[in-house]
């Protein structure tokens, strides 16, 4: 579907900002050739190696992505019709051939100084041609303080892993001001309109608006500059990135400022006021419309791709014709950009088959947000699937990994495996035009994403044992037998999670709000422990022995890291039991033995985690001040980036401890204090003292505005804290009731 296009932004003389400035507009993007942008990829990641490859382009196979791989007078060809192509068979001899791999959690980067040979030319064509990457909510629950050099990252791996449509959320705060700007509305009503970094997404979904701000204007301006960054990578490597669509979300206010205009109240959202929607049949839509396409294209350049979500997770409707909505809302984007595609997200009741109605054929792709749990498309029984499909619209098979970036191991590998190739073959599968990872975070397990790109380029499934064995081979250098036996495990247990009533990851008892009776720490949470916890423990033995004699590498000692805080989270229930049952028995001593061990726990799930980067409140905290230019700010983004991650909003208990995590410092002082208070209340209570239950709001609230440092680097060698924990726990694990 998606062919090579060269974005190019022409400086219009005499566009000038509500102020009267002359407007800043982007120049024109270099036309890099593909080739030249892949060596450069190649040279971030491989500094001084980028003569060991010849990169060619060659023309698309009956209009799909292609390429080929071979060897040549100690040379490595890679051909593709594209960036894009280039990279993924990049990254396809990278794992294929050099036990190498690029990671969020572990690279492996050495190359031999003679590269591997191809036995034999290699000829992979892509069977589906979209691969959509992100959510709304990774651009908050992940992204929110990003800078320049994080995102470069991103986008190679992005490239490496063969996307090709990225959504491309970052600086709307700019676009926005300069549309309200020219519509009338002071600076003090725009700002009002924007919200806090770590809150971004939800103003983007029509959810919210305000919380978490007023931004600054040197905020605005960065976030613009980073994202023209981030565009012109993207193009680069021949990406074709999703802009933010206007859909008819517009600020509360603005029913002040145009009184006679069709404005509806949409409603609430959880506990927060929704932004209004400006009716699509009022004059001023159209109005707002080609002044928000206008700006956006003024700073960022020309897109054909657009989301936006009218009514995203409940908003009311009533009164509003559906169809009629649609049909103005596409017509407004398509006169912006011709032939425009509008993407929307199936997420729960949407899009509404009225709303698909509204939009002419072949100018809609539907995610198909959660199809590995709950999908819509119709192939698959779901309690959520939809009867009449997409409408023949063109549809993505979306997974979601992660809801909230909580900490823990969760995928459905045989699942993602089988189900993307049946809906390839399906009758009802028709209109299947790609792939999608949409994660409300990233960080965790990157064995799915692997897994779920490579699929795009298949049109049968991987056999499992096969595919897994290059996987530990390029992630760990090596694949013995050890190890392999442990990632059948892990394949048979924490990755082939159920999870179709709740949201992944299988939550934590140790990051709860303490009471009894938990199963799980958040409301939508996932909380069934859907294998035997044991052989979880057989999986933590092998991979520790698979480190035996060999120089672990950087992906092996997260895994390692990772599965000891699984297990231990596993032991960490039994514990609970256990204080819940003396407690209810007024076993005094018991009481006093099992929540002593609990908080032990805790304790040294700190420490394990405090050992690697990826699992350090210090980094997530560093991320926000970094961003900031003076002290005000850097207390704005602190408090931000803490209130996400533990409260969430002071107005709705619902959503407290949503995006928990499980990480080295909040561990220590944040979930061991209050399950210390709640621990001690229960000690007063069997020893007849009348004490009231502790304020854990109170408690909370507080230490969003606190500004400890913590540590962003971490400390203590992996390996020998995961041995000591071995030797600590192991047989109180095993012999632990489940």
């Amino acid at each position: 579907m998606v062919s090579r296009i060269f974005f190019i932004v022409v400086f219009i003389a005499g566009f000038v900002t509500a102020e009267g400035q002359p407007l800043r507009i982007p120049s024109a993007p270099p036309l890099v050739r593909p080739e030249k942008a892949v060596y450069a990829l190649i040279g971030r990641i491989f500094p001084g190696r980028e003569n060991d490859f010849v990169l060619q382009l060659i023309p698309p196979e009956n209009g799909k992505d292609i390429f080929e791989l071979y060897s040549m007078r100690h040379k490595i060809f890679i051909k593709g019709n594209n960036a894009v192509s280039l990279s993924y068979g990049l990254n396809y001899y990278l794992r294929t051939y050099c036990h190498a791999s690029v990671s969020w959690c572990g690279d492996l980067l050495r190359l031999p100084q003679t590269l591997p040979v191809v036995p034999a030319k290699q000829t992979i064509r892509a069977a589906l041609p979209d691969r959509l990457y992100f959510n709304y909510c990774t651009f908050s629950y992940s992204m929110a303080f990003w800078d320049w050099a994080r995102w470069e990252r991103e986008i190679d791996w992005m490239a490496l892993h063969g996307i090709n449509l990225p959504l491309a959320l970052v600086g709307q705060e700019a676009v926005w001001q300069n549309t309200l700007r020219r519509i009338g509305l002071s600076d003090t009503a725009i700002r009002s309109f924007i919200p806090g970094p770590a809150f971004n997404a939800w103003w983007l979904m029509g959810n919210l608006e305000g919380w978490g701000g007023p931004v600054s204007q040197q905020w605005i301006d960065g976030q613009r500059t980073l994202q023209q960054k981030i565009l012109l990578r993207m193009r680069e490597l021949d990406m074709h990135p999703v802009l933010q669509g206007f859909y008819g979300m517009v600020p509360n206010v603005l029913k002040q400022q145009f009184p006679s205009a069709a404005i509806h109240d949409p409603g609430s959202w959880l506990g927060f006021r929704r932004p209004a929607f400006l009716m699509p049949a009022d004059s001023l839509f159209s109005r707002i419309a080609a002044i928000y396409y206008e700006e956006q294209a003024k700073l960022y350049g020309e897109t054909r791709y657009f989301q936006g979500d009218p009514f995203h997770e409940g908003g009311r409707s009533d009164g509003v014709d559906i169809t009629a909505a649609a049909r103005s809302i596409y017509a407004n984007m398509e006169k912006a950009t011709p032939n425009a595609i509008w993407i929307l997200q199936a997420w729960q009741n949407n899009p509404k088959p009225d709303l698909l109605k509204g939009i002419p054929p072949g100018r809609a792709i539907i995610t198909d947000l959660f199809a590995e749990a709950r999908p819509q498309w119709g192939g698959t029984p779901s309690l959520w699937q939809r009867k009449e499909g997409f409408l023949g619209h063109q549809w993505l098979f979306s997974e979601i990994p992660n809801f909230g970036g909580r900490t823990g191991m969760t995928a459905k590998l045989d699942r993602t495996n089988r189900d993307i190739i049946n809906a390839f073959h399906h009758p009802d599968g028709k209109g299947l035009a790609g792939v999608a990872a949409t994660p409300e975070a990233i960080g965790q397990d990157p064995v799915l994403y692997d897994l779920l790109f490579d699929m795009a380029w298949r049109t049968d499934t991987v056999d499992m044992k096969t595919w897994l064995r290059r996987y530990i081979d390029s992630r760990y250098g090596m694949c013995d037998d050890k190890a392999m036996q442990a990632w059948q495990i892990l394949r048979n247990t924490v990755y082939r999670s159920a999870y179709e009533e709740g949201d992944p990851p299988l939550e934590t008892i140790l990051c709860a709000r303490p009471g009894w009776n938990k199963t799980k720490t958040s409301s939508w949470g996932y909380d069934s422990v859907d294998y035997d916890p044991r052989r979880l423990i057989d999986a933590w033995t092998l991979l520790i022995a698979a480190g035996e004699g060999h120089t672990p590498s950087d992906g092996y000692k997260y895994d390692l890291v990772n599965i000891t805080r699984q297990v231990l989270d596993n032991y960490g229930r039994t514990l609970y039991r256990a204080m819940h049952h003396a407690f209810f028995n007024k076993d005094t001593a018991a009481f006093h033995a099992a929540s002593a061990a609990f908080l032990q726990l805790i304790r040294d799930q700190d420490k394990l985690l405090g050992t690697r980067k990826e699992f350090l409140l210090g980094g997530w905290l560093k991320l926000a001040k970094d961003r900031a230019g003076n002290d005000a700010e850097r207390s704005l983004y602190e408090w931000n980036a803490r209130t996400l991650i533990t409260v969430w909003t002071f107005e709705l208990n619902d959503v407290n401890d949503y995006s928990y995590r499980e990480w080295n410092g909040l561990l220590k002082d944040y979930y061991l204090p209050r399950w210390q208070q709640y621990i001690q209340y229960c000690r007063d209570q069997l020893s007849g003292a009348d004490k009231p239950l502790p304020d854990f709001f109170n408690f909370e609230k507080t230490w969003t505005y606190e500004t400890k440092t913590y540590a962003d680097k971490p400390a203590g060698g992996e390996v020998t804290t995961v041995k000591d924990l071995y030797r600590n726990y192991y047989r109180r694990c095993r012999n632990s009731e489940y």
